[in-house]
């Protein structure tokens, strides 16, 4: 550095005020770059945890460490340039500042990171419940529409069991009947050969010659003798 680059300048009055005026611009343009990053940080809800959320503040993080970062340097410069006393001891004061700042955005910083991990983990624990739920909704239901097929299986086979009873008891009922009029059948075929039988024995025994109150013949006798004693059996039997 030369001499003349390293001698602290001794400003007029005018010069002064120049760097008064200068030196009030660039501090506020710092001041308006830090209050954006602390409106930030005092609007930040850290009890959210969505991914989305946090990825916003991110990028409006970013953007306003991006401008206070130019601001801090321009004003150094600007610092630096004015080889003043004064500017010097602005300089060792604004370097001070802005290690804090550094620090107090480092750890937002730092802070918002862990955050977005934490909603990455979180997000992903929700994933694999809603899938595992996914899986056991799907395996209710399957088991569920299995029960119902069987159900429906059952009442299906008790039906055609019910149906095959009420064919079965049909022809039970329609087979007793065929017995009784077999039974009725028999019977009266019986009961026919019975007196088949008895008029045939009635043709060869004697039958007294009665007396004669109404005139008959011989025919007619005979057919009256017949009834006579098939009358007289049927009511012995």
């Amino acid at each position: 550095m030369s001499e003349m680059e390293g001698r602290v300048r001794t400003l007029t009055p005018g010069g002064h005020e120049l760097y008064q005026a200068n030196l009030q611009s660039y501090l506020s343009t710092l001041k308006k770059a830090w209050r954006v990053f602390e409106a930030i940080l005092t609007g930040f809800d850290d009890s959210r945890s969505d991914i989305k959320y946090l990825r916003e503040i991110e990028e409006k993080f970013e953007k306003a460490k991006s401008e206070y970062m130019e601001s801090y340097e321009t004003l150094i410069s600007f610092l630096r340039r004015s080889r003043t006393d004064e500017g010097d001891s602005e300089m060792d004061n604004q370097i001070i500042r802005h290690k804090k700042c550094v620090s107090v955005i480092n750890n937002f910083d730092h802070q918002i990171q862990d955050l977005l991990i934490d909603a990455a983990e979180i997000f992903s624990e929700k994933s694999e419940t809603r899938s595992e739920l996914s899986i056991s909704n799907s395996s209710r239901r399957s088991s569920a529409s299995e029960k119902k097929q069987q159900g429906t299986m059952t009442q299906l086979k008790k039906l055609q069991y019910a149906e095959k009873e009420t064919e079965l008891q049909k022809q039970k009922a329609l087979l007793e009947a065929k017995i009784r009029l077999l039974e009725c059948q028999k019977n009266v075929d019986s009961l026919k050969a019975e007196i088949d039988g008895l008029e045939d024995q009635g043709s060869q025994i004697y039958v007294p010659s009665l007396p004669e109150r109404h005139p008959l013949d011989s025919n007619d006798s005979l057919r009256a003798t017949k009834r006579e004693y098939t009358a007289n059996y049927v009511s012995e039997h």
